[in-house]
């Protein structure tokens, strides 16, 4: 089966690829700052300060703001090859 040369200009297009990794790297830190910051509040112990009350609650607040960016960059890369894809095949 030949290979459509668009096809694999898209899927080596740098930007695409650093939007990929960009996406990983949001949902992966967002996930983090999640756990990280759900566990510190089990523990009353943790939080000794008044900075690090502040600090987990922003990370709390920010952790599911990066998922949802890095799930919508990973929608809009995904977007974008469907969109390559299926125009050469009309």
């Amino acid at each position: 089966m030949p290979v459509d040369p668009s096809l694999s200009a898209s899927v080596r297009n740098p930007y695409l690829i650093a939007l990929g990794v960009i996406a990983v790297a949001l949902v992966a830190v967002g996930g983090w700052l999640f756990t990280r910051s759900s566990a510190a509040f089990d523990d009353p112990g943790n939080i000794a300060s008044q900075g690090q009350y502040m600090s987990l609650q922003a990370a709390i607040t920010v952790a599911p703001i990066f998922m949802l960016l890095g799930a919508a960059t990973a929608i809009g890369v995904l977007f974008v090859f469907a969109l390559r894809w299926r125009g050469k095949q009309l």
